[in-house]
Order: structure tokens, then C-alpha cells, then sequence
């Protein structure tokens, strides 16, 4: 999403697809080689074919709200490690 948000503020239309879609549609196309010419050719072919539809960028104030519920959802994650640390060391002096 950083490189799309990137390209979104410089006014350049530009589409999330899931690359499982434009893999398939590789397969429909026979296509076997990997390379990155062959990976361009093929999103050009499968943009005009199925003309994805434009992404709108989430507003500043929706991105601040993500990164602040993701920072939360690590350090909920950093504590029950810690505490899972914490129930291991204390069960493993009992039994000494």
C-alpha cells in the first residue's frame, strides 16, 4: 500500500488486484515463463482486459487511526509474550 499511497498523492490512477487474479489470468493465457518483462507485459494485458477498478486512498486521519490500532495490536501481543514468559519461568522454579 506505501508504493500505491506513493503513486495515488502524484495523481497517478492506480489499482489494488489481488495477484492471485492476475495469476490466473496468466494460466488462461498459457503463460510459463517468470521474468519481470513477462510479469509487466502480462499486468498491462490483464488492466486492459479487465479494466480493475481505481483505488481511493484512505484518508490521513484513516491511516494515522490504522497505524495507531496496529501499534496497539503489537504491544497487546509483546505483553501476552511476555507474560507467557513470565507463567513458564514461574512454573519451571516450582518444580526446582
Amino acid at each position: 500500500e506505501p508504493i500505491a499511497l506513493y503513486w495515488f498523492d502524484k495523481g497517478i490512477k492506480v489499482s489494488l488486484v489481488n495477484p492471485n487474479c492476475i495469476k490466473s489470468f496468466g494460466a488462461s493465457e498459457n503463460i510459463r515463463n517468470k521474468n519481470d518483462q513477462v510479469d509487466a507485459a502480462l499486468i498491462a494485458r490483464y488492466c486492459a482486459a479487465m479494466a480493475p477498478a481505481a483505488w481511493d486512498a484512505p484518508s490521513l486521519e484513516q491511516r494515522q487511526l490504522r497505524a495507531w490500532s496496529n501499534r496497539l495490536a503489537a504491544l497487546q501481543d509483546m505483553r501476552q509474550q511476555e507474560m507467557n514468559r513470565l507463567e513458564t519461568h514461574a512454573v519451571a522454579e516450582q518444580r526446582e
